[in-house]
């Protein structure tokens, strides 16, 4: 019986580079044993994105998607599968997502792929929680617009999440492959444990895809965000940072922090002890390796926490500041993201998960509506702003139109392409209609138009 193995992260664990190099490996024909379907080619290695199952988990995450339907989620897992072209090759489906399956939604997705005859196995990637918890922290406020510190943000935080994350876990039932986080070592462990020649490691890329932040990063961005309010600004700055400085070294936490980490973990709910089952132990323990060495993340003089700014930082930072006021202050503005709602904030986050969902549907339909198909590629702008292939597909869009002023749509062939997709564009519609009155019209348009 061949088996999938499920890659659920953990988050902040090496995921993005981790995702890349599967698909790196399998875009170039490198793997003997295992295949990493994908559905949706990315546009480059060094860009963030969230794995080959990312529509997958992201279906099966009740925050997302409140409404459920097994035979969507049946459809979704079968699109994938249909990409496996050795159906006795082991293979790994991959989403940080996996790890906010609750326990009903899970059963769902196991008892399906095993009744497609696939034996299940969840693999799990552990990071001590000081650094697990601090790199999140930073993540909160790239990509949230967090303006606390991390004092202030960890208490509930540390209470809730290890117990989170375990439960969800173990509610797959099925057995689960714990690994230490070793960045140095990690892909080399994981392509073992699915059965693959370790050395395949060597042809990736030696790349950090989403590097943590340094102190004077973190104390620039909560001001932005405390100024600004707008979660989609800090994003386009942090991206520009990461994708411009790549080898700046993340800070060390302070004493400060580091006391209250130690402190709210004190209070996890359910204690650490009350957990009795082996794999729940290993995850713990893993979590825990840390706390044996209390002072490891601590920063060891003054100017290792520098707050200053460096000019090329805030050279950066000042020019993506400047463009995005430019753009937000055009009334007329023909093109991006200004376009649609000036509730960026909100509408980014809604966004960012299905970006190269916007994408691929949008590439869908260029032949057919290349209006509509540049309406859904500034959704996918939303989410990646800096993103340099969406970007350069909307010129062309634009271009296109402007060129062929008489363009005829093909009606049929947009709706049988739009209807490939209902459901989402049903749940996106939920999630637009509270604050985002535009892109709820136009999405409810796309209904409308898939059921005449």
């Amino acid at each position: 019986m061949p088996k999938i193995y499920i890659h659920a992260g953990l988050p902040k664990t090496g995921s993005s580079f981790l995702q890349n190099s599967f698909e790196l490996l399998e875009k170039g024909s490198h793997f003997k044993n295992i295949t990493y379907p994908f559905i949706q080619d990315h546009e480059s290695f060094y860009d963030i994105h969230s794995g080959n199952a990312s529509d997958i988990g992201q279906y099966l995450s009740p925050n997302l998607h409140p409404i459920f339907l097994k035979n969507q989620l049946y459809s979704k897992v079968d699109s994938l599968l249909e990409q496996v072209l050795d159906k006795n090759k082991t293979v790994v489906f991959s989403s940080e997502y996996f790890s906010t399956v609750p326990k009903d939604r899970a059963i769902i997705f196991k008892d399906y792929l095993e009744k497609k005859g696939y034996e299940v196995e969840l693999i799990v990637v552990i990071r001590p929680l000081k650094e697990l918890l601090f790199s999140a922290y930073m993540q909160n406020i790239k990509r949230d617009g967090s303006t606390l510190h991390f004092v202030d943000w960890i208490d509930n935080i540390a209470k809730r999440l290890p117990a989170f994350y375990i439960d969800n876990i173990m509610s797959y039932k099925v057995p689960v492959n714990v690994i230490k986080y070793n960045k140095v070592s990690l892909f080399e462990e994981l392509l073992t444990l699915v059965g693959e020649d370790k050395n395949l490691h060597k042809i990736s890329k030696k790349a950090i895809v989403n590097r943590s932040l340094t102190r004077n990063e973190l104390n620039l961005l909560l001001n932005i965000n405390s100024i600004f309010n707008n979660s989609h600004l800090t994003t386009k700055i942090s991206d520009k940072l990461l994708k411009e400085l790549p080898n700046k070294l993340p800070t060390k936490m302070t004493i400060e922090e580091s006391l209250a980490f130690e402190k709210s973990i004190a209070k996890t709910i359910p204690p650490f002890d009350s957990y009795n089952d082996p794999t729940e132990k290993k995850i713990i323990d893993f979590f825990m390796l840390d706390s044996d060495h209390p002072n490891s993340l601590l920063a060891k003089n003054e100017n290792e926490n520098d707050k200053s700014i460096d000019q090329e930082t805030l050279k950066l930072t000042l020019n993506v500041i400047k463009d995005h006021i430019q753009i937000n202050s055009t009334p007329n503005f023909k093109g991006g993201t200004s376009e649609l709602s000036s509730n960026h904030d909100s509408l980014h986050n809604i966004c960012r998960p299905y970006v190269e969902k916007f994408r691929g549907i949008s590439l869908q339909l260029k032949k057919h509506h290349l209006q509509l198909a540049l309406d859904i590629m500034n959704f996918a702008q939303l989410g990646r702003p800096n993103g340099p292939v969406i970007n350069k597909e909307i010129a062309q869009y634009k271009k296109l139109l402007n060129k062929s002023k008489n363009l005829t749509s093909d009606i049929e062939g947009t709706k049988s392409i739009l209807k490939q997709h209902l459901e989402f564009f049903i749940q996106l519609s939920i999630l637009l209609k509270e604050s985002h009155i535009k892109e709820y019209k136009l999405i409810k348009n796309i209904l409308k138009m898939i059921k005449e």
